[in-house]
């Protein structure tokens, strides 16, 4: 339980200062969007810290189980926001979803605290910073048909900084191309959340955590992140 805190406090916490000066300079040229984007950051540093308290608590499992519910209601809601209502398509997406699902109990069950905790702590920073670098100096789309709002100096930016903070963090280069996989696997879970929400033609899966929109709008790159954590259990150990 001390070396999740120890690794929230200091990783985590320089890196939320470091977000909050990012913010004030991406509000003064956004002023009229300033209260919503405040909102977000004050929600992810909420949710971020719940979820620590979690994982050195031994309650992922409260957090599987309201993912598991939410993410379902939400997947059929968006479905059903399409018209014509596309049956095949929210099914494709429940079984995935389910499939990832599978691989998070997996994960819970079996990765220790501090192991649930680096991962999620690449999934953090690589999220976070993916989009102050995007808001900042984003120009080229990343993905235009998947995800409008992304791009390539977002993604980018957002892989160097978890580069260069998991290696200050971990001091060792061995653990880095771990690192790299898990910041690709994170962006192929929001762009596949994203993908679907293209296709049921809504901008977020609910209201469910302010400022971010549904519980997938705010887990969906963990979940993609969790999965491939599992693959790697299972093959490369």
């Amino acid at each position: 339980m001390a070396d999740v805190w120890r690794a929230y406090l200091i990783v985590l916490t320089p890196l939320f200062v470091v977000g909050a000066a990012s913010m004030w300079l991406i509000t003064r040229k956004r002023e009229n969007e300033s209260r919503s984007l405040w909102l977000k950051y004050g929600m992810y540093l909420l949710v971020v810290t719940c979820v620590t308290a979690a994982i050195s608590f031994a309650w992922m499992y409260a957090v599987f189980s309201v993912l598991l519910v939410g993410g379902l209601v939400e997947l059929i809601q968006a479905g059903r926001a399409r018209v014509p209502f596309a049956l095949g398509n929210v099914l494709m997406a429940i079984f995935l979803f389910l499939l990832f699902m599978t691989a998070m109990l997996v994960f819970v069950e079996k990765a220790t605290p501090m192991e649930q905790m680096l991962v999620y702590l690449v999934v953090v920073i690589f999220d976070g910073f993916s989009q102050i670098c995007g808001q900042l100096f984003g120009r080229m789309k990343l993905a235009r048909r998947l995800s409008p709002g992304k791009t390539v100096e977002g993604a980018l930016g957002g892989f160097l900084v978890t580069m260069l903070v998991m290696y200050l963090f971990a001091g060792n280069f061995s653990d880095l191309d771990l690192v790299a996989l898990f910041c690709v696997a994170a962006l192929v879970g929001d762009l596949l959340a994203s993908g679907y929400k293209r296709v049921c033609g809504v901008k977020d899966f609910g209201n469910s955590i302010p400022g971010h929109g549904g519980f997938l709008d705010r887990f969906d790159s963990f979940i993609g992140a969790v999965g491939l954590s599992v693959l790697i259990q299972f093959f490369w150990n």
